[in-house]
């Protein structure tokens, strides 16, 4: 049964697109205080990245027994024009109920952590410690909830398993590790003496570098990568995610930091890793 349906649009630029409207009146691209002024509206303001973020507002109309759910959140919020903002960018009719299956509920489900994996022992430069890289990949088989991903060209597989504070996903080709990549919520217990850390910030990433490697290598505003011995450490960048209550958007917005960690073999090319 369908419990709730998400209209968004990701150009702020269109005011009032074509053809699209609702029966109580505001739709994508109105003022959103023309959704406040709806009967019974509940209004708040919320500034999700915190007091230098910026202001969303998200009105909640009850009709019809169903919740009307409206508001001006966009994913990049510091790419909106001044002349866009404070219009309606979503419209989400649900039954009440319909929460318990959010987009923000379903991503913060994080299965129990892995047997037999030490979480001070998840992630180091050998890559993932119960599947190490250059170890048979039939290691893989033995860990419980694995699931394989399927193959690609040149005897490439991926694997993804979850740990309970992230999510790995281990690349083998020709049946040996090459490759493990990190991300999700993850503490300073994950990682155990690895110098590089989820959420950092690129000026952290710089100071964290050991004497030992390579000088960083910044791929554009997206990435740095490291070369420590016979790993490559490709750390990724994006500002950090933040969700608003009752909106199936999340709010992207303030420093870039590492969202992903990759340690792969430097001896592998990105080409066979990629499956």
């Amino acid at each position: 049964m369908v419990s709730a349906v998400l209209v968004s649009r990701r150009n702020t630029n269109l005011v009032t697109p074509a053809g699209l409207s609702t029966w109580l009146g505001p739709t994508l691209g109105s003022p959103v205080e023309a959704a406040s002024e709806l009967p019974g509206a509940r209004t708040r303001t919320e500034r999700p990245a915190g007091a230098q973020g910026p202001e969303v507002t998200v009105v909640v109309a009850s009709a019809d027994g169903v919740e009307v759910v409206f508001s001006d959140v966009v994913f990049d919020v510091d790419a909106v024009p001044e002349e866009a903002r404070g219009r309606i960018t979503t419209i989400e009719v649900r039954h009440p109920r319909a929460r318990a299956c959010s987009e923000e509920a379903l991503v913060a489900f994080s299965p129990s952590a892995l047997e037999g994996v030490a979480t001070d022992q998840v992630l180091g430069l050998d890559g993932l410690t119960a599947a190490p890289i250059g170890s048979d990949a039939t290691v893989l088989e033995d860990l419980p909830r694995v699931q394989p991903q399927g193959g690609g060209l040149g005897g490439c597989e991926a694997f993804f398993l979850a740990t309970g504070t992230g999510s790995v996903r281990v690349v083998a080709v020709d049946g040996v590790v090459v490759s493990t990549s990190l991300w999700g919520d993850a503490g300073d217990g994950t990682y155990g003496e690895f110098p590089f850390r989820l959420g950092m910030t690129a000026e952290e990433v710089s100071a964290a570098v050991p004497a030992e490697a390579g000088p960083a290598l910044e791929i554009g505003t997206d990435a740095v990568e490291v070369i420590l011995g016979q790993r490559l450490i490709r750390l990724d960048l994006a500002p950090p995610v933040h969700w608003v209550e009752d909106v199936d958007v999340p709010v992207s917005h303030g420093p870039p930091a590492v969202s992903t960690i990759t340690v792969q073999d430097l001896g592998v090319s990105d080409e066979a890793v990629d499956c």
